[in-house]
């Protein structure tokens, strides 16, 4: 799922519109996460108070540094798995 990861830093960079990037960026990252098996992805968690860790996670991203994207990953397919 390390490309899922990655989806959301680099969605925002392409996508040419200002609103709508984390909407692509969570498809995209939810049609990769089907396709390597996993549970569709639940969200909830970065909704509301855990929008900020989502944002941060995306500029971390954007330099490189995957580790907060992929922790937030970790949790959102560990809470898919039990809400599917």
């Amino acid at each position: 799922m390390v490309g899922g990861t990655k989806t959301p830093g680099w969605s925002v960079l392409i996508h040419p519109f200002r609103d709508g990037n984390g909407r692509l960026a969570r498809v995209l990252s939810t049609l990769m996460a089907l396709q390597a098996g996993l549970p569709l992805l639940n969200y909830r968690s970065i909704a509301g108070e855990g929008k900020s860790a989502y944002i941060a996670a995306i500029q971390a991203g954007l330099d490189k540094r995957y580790a907060p994207m992929e922790r937030l990953f970790e949790q959102i397919i560990e809470e898919s798995g039990r809400s599917s």
